[in-house]
């Protein structure tokens, strides 16, 4: 049981930010899966939370685009689709070579580390194909030295919402080999990078919606 000091409870934020973590990974993994309903009651029991801390975890993938709340009906899991997917496709395409290319200008030395060291851990020294999520962080490093804070977080978004169409779909994706996109981007060659990063993004997009059920009827 949580203490009240001048009407507060204490330890709110750091069940908040649990309860947010562990669902967020659950709904990023599938499960639930989309369009559920949300149980609060089966929510409060399972966490040992109140409702006031369960509904600010919520609200907090709300605005990730995890959870959606319906009026008067409360929350559920995110629907997805291949119209959602074609869609966040176009977003990544447009904001992540923004992103890109905002990094290409202002990024510094460091920025540049990151991006190579990043390219590195992510293949495990090795070369060729990475994991989505192993993909998601190497491309966040790309658009850190972008400046835009909002940006930069539009993007992490994004990039945790392709994450699941990959796990809801269980999607073996083949991509470019990432170094081509990386040495473009460290030598300063916008144009080049943008152009590798998109076709890259659109690549994963359509090898995503060949997966869909039905896709092929």
């Amino acid at each position: 049981m949580n203490l009240l000091i001048d009407g507060q409870e204490v330890g709110r934020e750091t069940h908040a930010t649990r309860v947010a973590a562990d669902l967020r990974a659950g709904i990023l993994a599938g499960d639930p899966p989309p369009g559920s309903k949300v149980n609060l009651n089966h929510l409060r029991d399972r966490y040992d939370v109140s409702l006031s801390p369960l509904r600010e975890a919520l609200s907090r993938l709300v605005a990730e685009r995890l959870v959606e709340i319906e009026d008067h009906r409360g929350f559920r899991i995110a629907p997805a689709s291949r119209a959602m997917l074609a869609e966040l496709t176009e977003m990544r395409a447009d904001l992540l070579c923004l992103g890109l290319g905002l990094s290409i200008v202002r990024g510094d030395l460091d920025w540049e580390g990151r991006v190579l060291s990043t390219l590195h851990r992510a293949q495990r020294g090795g070369t060729g194909p990475m994991a989505a999520r192993d993909a998601s962080v190497y491309l966040r490093a790309l658009m850190s030295g972008c400046g835009r804070p909002m940006l930069y977080d539009l993007c992490v978004i994004l990039e945790s919402l392709n994450i699941r169409y990959h796990n809801i779909l269980q999607a073996e994706v083949a991509l470019p080999d990432p170094a081509q996109l990386a040495d473009a981007a460290v030598a300063r060659k916008r144009d080049l990078a943008q152009a590798l990063l998109r076709e890259r993004i659109e690549q994963e997009g359509a090898q995503l919606a060949a997966c869909w059920p039905g896709a092929d009827e």
